[in-house]
């Protein structure tokens, strides 16, 4: 199954923040007062999405589980 970054756009909103990461990773993050989540891509295609400790401000932040994929470089 593929996921899309236009449909978890879509279910949340617009991420709050992009960056690039070693091996081509492109990480979305959305950051609201009770949720964080963190999108990995890869080639343009979502490898992982994970739910991550909201109180955590930290550029990598803490993550509580992986929802989606597999995160592993």
């Amino acid at each position: 199954m593929n996921l899309s970054l236009k449909a978890i756009m879509e279910c949340i909103g617009p991420f709050s923040q992009y960056d690039e990461w070693d091996w081509g990773r492109e990480v979305y993050d959305w950051k609201r007062p009770n949720l964080r989540v963190r999108v990995i891509m890869r080639g343009g295609y979502v490898k992982a999405v994970e739910e991550l400790d909201p109180q955590d401000n930290s550029r990598y932040g803490t993550t509580l589980r992986v929802l989606w994929g597999d995160a592993s470089p």
